[in-house]
């Protein structure tokens, strides 16, 4: 006599405690982007949401007609749910499909948006020139722009450390 055969799966499924996690207080500054032409591309959906807001968020796709729209902030994604859209059709997190709140409770993806810093390629092309022993290809006045960019780049960022230093010590005039 044949018993049955119980089969487990390895795909996780969102439960009632899991589902309660995924809400405004941990995902606050991510919004579903849903019911969608499967058509759009990502440039497509940067370009909509850019309209109103600056560039200071990412995309990530779920499936074909929805993907998330990961902030740097709760209030930044705020003003993003208050703007209309042509295309577009925006909702919180937790009004999200299950499958939205999957990828957002499991990936360390949805953590705040931050924008890149501006970077230079003058340490890269100094190693490799040198690993390679050649000589750079690059003009010494290209040399000296890059520089400059980087020291002016050094000293914002020391003297905004300063002023936030002054602000927590309350030298602030």
């Amino acid at each position: 006599m044949d018993s049955p055969i119980a089969v487990k799966s390895d795909h996780h499924q969102l439960n009632e405690n899991e589902s309660s996690q995924c809400d405004v207080s941990r995902y606050s500054h991510v919004l579903e982007i849903y019911d969608f032409s499967p058509e759009l591309k990502t440039q497509d959906i940067i370009t909509s949401l850019s309209v109103y807001n600056s560039r200071d968020f990412d995309i990530k796709w779920v499936n074909a007609t929805h993907a998330l729209a990961i902030f740097s902030s709760r209030t930044a994604a705020q003003g993003a749910l208050s703007m209309p859209y042509y295309n577009l059709k925006l909702r919180c997190i937790k009004d999200a499909i299950e499958a939205s709140k999957l990828k957002c409770h499991e990936s360390s993806e949805c953590l705040p948006y931050k924008k890149r810093p501006q970077t230079s390629s003058m340490l890269a092309r100094r190693l490799v020139t040198g690993a390679l022993g050649i000589k750079s290809k690059i003009s010494p006045e290209q040399m000296a722009e890059e520089k400059k960019k980087l020291d002016e780049a050094r000293e914002k960022r020391r003297t905004t450390m300063k002023s936030n230093q002054d602000i927590w010590e309350g030298n602030v005039h």
